[in-house]
């Protein structure tokens, strides 16, 4: 190799292979045979396996080439060709180990099971925060799907918490958007973590946020929340931190990224209040109202005490809006979430505007569509008993409002042959509630679900509705 090396004017094999990456295509192609055989031995049942599986030899050979690049002081990875091959190396090992664990034990003397990666190791951990940007990390964990969180062996645990200090301390930045703490927190919105990890992740997030940062990575942030609080990792201890997030958050200058944020405002509330039960979003609701953040407002209301509450329900019933449309919106809402009831004069509106429009909401094309506002917040106060006359709500639905509406004003004797998943996500949790209480529909749902899953078109979303309203 030496010898290669030093006949520079006559050009070796190792420089040779060098110059025109012949190391990286060849890697490239073998990473590519390993990675269909990864995905054969993850789906098949074996009585023996003989060998090596090929996630391994995968990992072996990255782990060689890493290492060569490394010790000899080579930049490849300032070329794509290069990047591209650590990256089918990660999307190997991903499969694998979010491979479901498939066994047959109906002989007790030869168990069968398929073969697949129960860890991520510390090349796999370093190979995702070096090549995958925040927003590409959670595309790579989505589209493998996994039952709960990914788990690490001791050297991805150790390298976990050797880094994270190392890269917060550095403050470095792949770009203006996107630096390496936010990576961190995307790979933790689906890892095994432990407490030391969560705490030092989760002590610099108030500084860490901003308007960009918080568009860019609001997604990272409520996964990874919502990892460690099922790995019940959070406890009183983190409140501080936990309402400094929030604080910073609300805030924040731009007051259409705070508003787009209610899902993570919401679930920080939870969690803050399910931690600390003296926990008191007064000052929270203060600076909304201040604000004029409505859909906040609407979003903390059950999480406030009663005198809180009272300010909520006297500024709504003082609040003036630009034009009708705006307010019937807003009164649709507000009886949704039981902050105020739902008159007879607005519904009388509500119906009078639909029958003067008298179009469809498919017929809509202009974005926001009024007439699919307006006939879901009537159909989600009609399943929650809250209008004044039922049969006029129920004739304009009918009449005007989308399928998946009319869907869910009779969920119960729906025909499913027709029903699209994808209404599920804009159900709250309330119907989501309700309309799992029913076993017919809840099975009719079910199979819908695991027929999507099966195809590959089951969102993060979706498959945290199965999994909590209808699994």
């Amino acid at each position: 190799m030496i010898e290669n090396i030093s006949d520079l004017k006559n050009k070796g094999p190792l420089v040779e292979d060098i110059c025109q990456l012949n190391f990286s295509y060849s890697l490239f192609q073998k990473l590519y045979r390993l990675n269909i055989e990864a995905n054969e031995e993850a789906n098949t049942i074996y009585t023996l396996f003989a060998g090596m599986p090929a996630y391994e030899i995968s990992r072996i050979e990255v782990q060689d080439f890493l290492n060569f690049e490394i010790n000899n002081y080579l930049l490849f990875d300032r070329y794509q060709e290069i990047v591209d091959t650590y990256k089918l190396y990660v999307r190997t090992i991903i499969s694998s180990v979010a491979a479901k664990d498939v066994t047959d034990t109906s002989d007790p003397l030869l168990p069968e099971g398929n073969v697949h990666s129960k860890y991520l190791s510390d090349i796999d951990i370093f190979l995702i925060i070096r090549y995958f940007s925040s927003t590409d990390i959670e595309k790579l964990f989505d589209e493998h799907k996994k039952d709960g969180f990914i788990n690490l062996n001791d050297k991805g645990m150790d390298y976990l918490e050797t880094v994270i200090p190392n890269i917060i301390r550095s403050n470095f930045k792949t770009d203006f958007y996107d630096d390496l703490y936010w990576r961190l927190i995307a790979v933790g919105g689906y890892l095994q973590l432990n407490k030391d990890i969560f705490q030092k992740l989760l002590a610099v997030m108030p500084e860490k946020i901003t308007n960009h940062s918080l568009i860019i990575n609001k997604s990272s942030i409520y996964k990874f929340l919502n990892n460690v609080r099922s790995q019940k990792l959070v406890n009183k201890q983190e409140s501080d931190s936990l309402y400094k997030i929030l604080q910073t958050i609300i805030n924040l200058d731009g007051k259409i990224e705070v508003e787009n944020s209610e899902k993570l405002i919401y679930l920080l509330n939870k969690i803050l209040l399910d931690v600390n039960k003296a926990y008191d979003n007064t000052v929270i609701i203060q600076k909304c109202i201040r604000r004029g953040f409505d859909n906040l407002l609407m979003y903390l209301f059950d999480f406030s005490t009663k005198d809180t509450k009272k300010k909520i329900v006297n500024y709504f019933k003082d609040k003036r809006y630009d034009n009708e449309l705006v307010e019937y919106e807003a009164k649709l809402d507000l009886a949704k979430y039981n902050i105020l009831d739902f008159d007879i004069e607005t519904e009388n509106n509500i119906i009078k505007y639909l029958e003067t429009e008298n179009r469809q909401a498919s017929a809509v094309h202009i974005r926001p569509n009024k007439i699919v506002i307006l006939t879901h917040g009537l159909a989600i106060l009609y399943i929650q008993n809250k209008i004044c006359n039922y049969k006029s709500v129920l004739k304009i639905i009918d009449k005007y409002a989308s399928p998946k509406d009319k869907w869910l004003i009779k969920f119960k004797d729906f025909d499913y042959k027709d029903f699209l998943v994808s209404w599920l996500t804009e159900c709250d949790r309330a119907i989501l509630k309700n309309i799992s209480m029913n076993n017919k529909v809840r099975h009719e749902i079910s199979n819908k679900l695991i027929q999507a899953y099966k195809e590959n078109r089951l969102s993060p979303d979706l498959e945290w509705i199965y999994f909590n309203y209808f699994s």
